[in-house]
Formats: structure tokens, C-alpha cells, sequence
């Protein structure tokens, strides 16, 4: 139900048409010169670009209309592919056939659960699990196989790829509320603006003019970091081990640390699509491996009386906010001043 295998094989493996006229190795043709062979977002191209490209196996995607920590649905891999991400390198993939695509989005997800299969190995592998491997013993001894250990330890397998693949079948978009009947107004671009300053806290990272430039952005000491950085550049204060460590990372291809930008609301480049919904699933459910948090809203379980439901926003709010930020590059500030007149150098 997940995964078909014709399509995999068309999207894995070397470049080549075979005897039918398919195309095979799709991924190893379009993506892996950024998104690297194994999909860990290494590949060659990848330290000249900003942001750098995902890495697929920790599960993590960024844009996607599922509540965080959830994988994204089949769609919103196909709503990336076809529309790319502006602003970014990623590039719309949408005059590619339709079976082709699909062979990606395909690809894409057994990257991924092979990366986050592999992830939970690695402490078992190091006799660090609950399987009690100790020394050079092989995690899987195929000469073995049909003996108890290799028989318990095939399962503990099946048992995880189980486990993640369910995360993917179940990954559902959740439900966005209409927008208030005044939403577009200026009334709402009114309490857009309230609730950006305030409660909704958003220019502590996009600033005043929401221009990205936040008090909390340029700290030195905690500069904004995403979820693939902190984990190949986990923090370390001995400046010795950093040293050297240094060139260990480098021979492992391992990218700069490089730390992030808040959006700059001015220019109105959406990276994760323009639609409205797209936004909402933005405020509301956060950029899942980044610090943009999703906005907490009230509950009719909410007891009105505690702290706790004073920092919480309602539907209607985030609509507001929302209105407030699509509005931002169509303000005067936002637009290029216009040029009175054509100054020529004179010739010489």
C-alpha cells in the first residue's frame, strides 16, 4: 500500500532506458547531485547552496499540511516536486510525466524509511539496545540465517520498518477552519497587526518590519539552528575536541554549519507554497526541524481562568495574522522607490 517496486526500480539505479523505452534512475539524474545518492543531503552541489538541500532519513520534512512530527502525505511530496520550493534551489519538476513523478515521491519515501530504519539500528549495532550485541559480533550473520538469533533479531527489524512505514500510511492533513467572514477586511488586517506584535509573538524573529530582523536572530551565543545542523554539529565547548574534530567532519562530507534567517515577510516569496491553506498549515503547525514554532490555539477543554489559556490564539486569530503578513509586500515600505529620472554619465 506503500511502496510498488516497478516504481523504485524506475527512480533507483544507475541512468539507463531499458528494452521498453522506461527511463530508470530518476533520482540519481535529477535529485542526487543535490540531495545525494543515499538522500542525505550531501551531494556535490550541495555546499553552494542556501538553504542546503533536505536530508530524507531522519523523517523530518519541512512543508507539509500534517501536524508536527508526522510525515508528510503522498500529496505534499507531489505538491513540492510539481511547484518546487521558491526561493530555494529546488526546481519545479511538474513537465516531468506522471508515472515518473510519482516513481520520485516513491523514492523519496523509501529513502527515508531506510535512513530512519538504519538510524535506529545504529545503537543496537554498538550493543548499546536492548538486543545485547557485544564485541564484533554481526548484527545480522547470514550464515546463520534460520538459527534463533538471526530469527529474533529479523524481527526486531520487521518489527521497526513496520513501525515507520505505519507513520506514512497514516499521515492524514489536518483540518484547516474557514476563514472568518470579515477575513480580508481591514478590520482583520487590524487585528493581524495586534496579534503579530503580541500574543502571536511573531517580530521577536521577524522583526519590527518583519523584514527577518528580530531581536532574537542574531545571537552569537545561540545562533538559529535547524534539526540536520544541531545533529552533525552537536554543541561542544572544549575547543581542543572542536579542533579536532574539524577535519574528521570535512573527509565525512559533512556541511559548514551555517545558521538561519527568519523570513523576510517583505518580498512575498513563500517557500513552502502562497496558497492560504499552505500558510495556515505554516503558522498553525510550525516548520517542522526549524525554530519556527506553530501557534497554540484554545480548546473548549481550556480552563479560561489559567495562565496557560491567556498565550493561546483562536482560529480566527491566526486567519488575522495571516491576513497581516500576506499584506506586508503591498505595503508603500515594501515597494522599490521609483526612479524621478534617468541620470547619464556624461562621456569623458
Amino acid at each position: 500500500r506503500l511502496l510498488d517496486q516497478t516504481a523504485i526500480e524506475m527512480a533507483g539505479g544507475p541512468v539507463h532506458v531499458d528494452e521498453d523505452g522506461r527511463t530508470h534512475g530518476l533520482f540519481r539524474r535529477h535529485c542526487a547531485h543535490c540531495h545525494g545518492i543515499t538522500g542525505d543531503g550531501m551531494g556535490p552541489t550541495a555546499e553552494f547552496l542556501n538553504p542546503y538541500p533536505r536530508d530524507y532519513r531522519s523523517g523530518i520534512f519541512k512543508f507539509k499540511s500534517t501536524v508536527r512530527s508526522s510525515r508528510p502525505t503522498r500529496e505534499d511530496l507531489h505538491r513540492i516536486l510539481k511547484n518546487g520550493i521558491p526561493g530555494t534551489a529546488m526546481p519545479s519538476f511538474r513537465v516531468l510525466p506522471e508515472d515518473q513523478k510519482e516513481a520520485l515521491v516513491q523514492y523519496v519515501i523509501y529513502l527515508s524509511m531506510r535512513g530512519e530504519l538504519e538510524r535506529r539500528l545504529v545503537p543496537e549495532s554498538l550493543g548499546l539496545g536492548e538486543l545485547g550485541i557485544e564485541g564484533d559480533q554481526l548484527f545480522l550473520n547470514l550464515s546463520d540465517k534460520g538459527g534463533e538469533i538471526f530469527t529474533e533479531r529479523s524481527v526486531y527489524i520487521r518489527e521497526q520498518l513496520a513501525a515507520i512505514g505505519n507513520r506514512w500510511l497514516n499521515a492524514e492533513s489536518a483540518e484547516v477552519p474557514a476563514p472568518p467572514e470579515n477575513w480580508g477586511s481591514a478590520e482583520s488586517l487590524v487585528r493581524g497587526r495586534e496579534l503579530f506584535f503580541g500574543k502571536g509573538a511573531c517580530s521577536g524573529c521577524h522583526g519590527n518590519f518583519g523584514l527577518g530582523d528580530g531581536d532574537t536572530t542574531f545571537s552569537v551565543d545561540q545562533p538559529f539552528l535547524d534539526d540536520w545542523t544541531k545533529e552533525n554539529w552537536p554543541e561542544i565547548k572544549d575547543k581542543d575536541e572542536i579542533k579536532r574534530q574539524r577535519p574528521i567532519r570535512a573527509a565525512a562530507g559533512i556541511l559548514e554549519k551555517r545558521p538561519l534567517r527568519p523570513r523576510n515577510l517583505r518580498l512575498g516569496v513563500y517557500r513552502g507554497g502562497r496558497r492560504p491553506i499552505d500558510l495556515y498549515y505554516r503558522l498553525r503547525h510550525s516548520i517542522e526541524g526549524t525554530p519556527m514554532p506553530g501557534l497554540k490555539i484554545t480548546t473548549g477543554d481550556d480552563d479560561p481562568t489559567k495562565p496557560a489559556a491567556e498565550e493561546k490564539l483562536t482560529a480566527e486569530d491566526i486567519w488575522s495574522i495571516l491576513d497581516y503578513v500576506r499584506n506586508l509586500p503591498f505595503e508603500p515600505i515594501s515597494q522599490p522607490h521609483k526612479q524621478l529620472r534617468n541620470l547619464k554619465r556624461e562621456r569623458l
